[in-house]
């Protein structure tokens, strides 16, 4: 529910873009997690939707954040030389 709301936070105000990363790096160690858990004998996990859904979000996610922090305008006009 937090992480849910943090996101949508950051998709209303793509200032905060630093506060989705910590969501998906939780998205991963989860993925991660549900990964490890299936290979180690629990294999009927592969078949939920958990680990696919939080790898997608944690992959996925940098995408806007990244772009809008690379794309930031500058707060300084350029000197025109006078």
């Amino acid at each position: 529910l937090v992480s849910g709301a943090t996101l949508v936070c950051v998709a209303m105000k793509p200032d905060l873009a630093l506060l989705s990363y910590p969501v998906m790096v939780g998205n991963a160690m989860g993925g991660a997690l549900f990964l490890l858990l299936g290979v180690m004998g629990h294999a009927r996990l592969f078949k939920l939707p958990g680990l696919y859904l939080m790898w997608l979000t944690a992959l996925h996610g940098p995408i806007r954040p990244a772009a809008k922090i690379a794309h930031r305008p500058s707060r300084f006009r350029p000197s025109q030389g006078n």
